[in-house]
């Protein structure tokens, strides 16, 4: 992945719902994270993720993280 594509927000969005396992995803600039898991529920969709890259903490490079987000929500998704 080139780091211009990690830089500028892609304009490929789908509905949080949408996303699936494996999926990357763009979270910010310079930091990315691979779709390990997402629940949907009700109202909002629980997407849990690996970083991929991390610009704000270089150390987070593999860790889960959570977010919670309605089920239409844009995801800007790089794969």
């Amino acid at each position: 992945m080139s780091t211009n594509r990690q830089a500028e927000k892609p304009t490929n969005t789908v509905p949080a719902a949408d996303l699936k396992p494996g999926d990357v995803i763009w979270i910010a600039k310079g930091t990315t994270g691979r779709v390990d898991r997402v629940e949907p529920g009700a109202k909002t969709v629980l997407v849990t993720f690996v970083y991929l890259t991390c610009a704000f903490a270089p150390n987070r490079i593999g860790d889960p993280w959570e977010t919670r987000h309605r089920l239409t929500t844009q995801i800007a998704k790089l794969s």
